[in-house]
């Protein structure tokens, strides 16, 4: 290569070396020109987690499907631990009725209203034997009769249908929004007689560990 090439070869690296720093210097000038907006959207965002946070605890009223949710706390029972009933803070006052459906969390059964107060009302629970309603399968067409209990269980299932364990079940009666989640199949068992079987039923929450429940104040089931 002549002496004129390599000059110009060597002239042109070094302007593309030139302007490649250049390039990076006004992209790192821009970036530190960005560094205030970025910070001011990170407090922002943190500010909306926070507000996301608060709301998250309000007792105010949360819609589901049209329904309306109102937050209300447990009443410990401690050391007693009574599954059967539970005592919740919202009452009359609150506009809570008999026969309203309570929710352990949105979608997921716990029981229903039986006796109101001024500002408390007394909840049945799905651990009490007098806790029965009809139920469906997830995975098949077939139902079944949830009783509650220390272990509840679904009786009355057809020999025929193919319920396995761990298929989701959900409540089938009118007394409470159609499909609630209840819990999902256990174990299962054979009846006595020779047309159903049985199983047990694993819920969905612990019920000693229930601190706050669901009432769903705009459907209020008629006998």
């Amino acid at each position: 290569m002549s002496r004129l090439g390599s000059f110009l070869l060597f002239t042109f690296a070094s302007a593309g070396l030139i302007l490649t720093i250049a390039f990076k210097g006004q992209l790192l000038n821009a970036v530190r020109g960005k560094l205030p907006e970025l910070e001011t959207l990170r407090l922002e965002n943190k500010s909306l987690e926070l507000e996301r946070d608060r709301l998250a605890k309000t007792q105010a009223p949360v819609s589901r499907n049209r329904l309306t949710l109102k937050p209300a706390d447990v009443y410990s029972t401690y050391p007693a631990n009574n599954r059967k009933l539970a005592k919740i803070s919202l009452g009359s006052e609150d506009g809570i009725a008999p026969m309203m459906s309570v929710l352990a969390a949105p979608e997921i059964l716990f029981g229903y209203v039986t006796e109101v107060f001024p500002h408390y009302s007394i909840v049945r629970t799905v651990n009490d034997p007098e806790f029965k309603v009809p139920v469906r399968f997830e995975g098949v067409q077939g139902e079944g009769l949830f009783e509650g209990g220390s272990v509840p269980h679904v009786r009355l299932i057809d020999k025929k249908l193919l319920v396995q364990g761990g298929e989701r079940i959900y409540s089938a009666s009118y007394q409470f929004p159609y499909g609630m989640k209840i819990g999902t199949v256990g174990a299962l068992t054979e009846s006595t007689d020779s047309y159903f079987k049985e199983a047990e039923v694993a819920l969905d929450f612990a019920p000693s560990a229930l601190v706050r429940v669901y009432v769903i104040v705009d459907y209020v089931p008629k006998p």
